[in-house]
């Protein structure tokens, strides 16, 4: 999923929150295994874009470095922006169809509902509250 924000964080600040996000839901960042590109993890939060900014330093890429690689950003990227540009590469309508050997599935809450089994459509709501609780809460923020 991609999301368009509106945020006075600049964008070290708006990364150091994305990363806090993270380690709230669990994810461990650093060496070991957790550290292979690409392995499947909890959360995963990238920083995409800010503006037409192009930054290129040890903690921070804008725009990201992969996202014009990827059918999976770059399709609901142009859903949010039809006429993108991502600063460095061009057009990210132009950008999805170099990658159009990608093949991505939208999301649908009717496909969701159709592959859910008997006993989880069977749950009751309470059940449901009991699992939502189990999710670890960020604190606030003091901002």
């Amino acid at each position: 999923a991609v999301v368009r924000i509106d945020t006075d964080l600049e964008p070290y600040g708006l990364l150091l929150h994305l990363l806090e996000i993270e380690m709230v839901f669990g994810r461990k960042r650093g060496g070991g295994a957790e550290a292979r590109r690409n392995a499947p993890r909890s959360i995963d939060l990238d920083l995409l874009m800010v503006g037409d900014l192009i930054i290129r330093s040890a903690p921070l890429v804008l725009p990201h470095p992969r996202m014009h690689e990827r059918a999976f950003v770059l399709r609901p990227l142009l859903d949010l922006a039809p006429d993108l540009t991502v600063p460095g590469h061009g057009p990210a309508a132009q950008l999805l169809s170099r990658v159009s050997d990608q093949i991505i599935v939208p999301f649908s809450p009717e496909d969701s509902a159709e592959n859910s089994t008997e006993s989880s459509a069977e749950s009751s709501a309470e059940d449901s509250a009991d699992n939502r609780a189990d999710l670890p809460r960020p604190e606030p923020s003091e901002e």
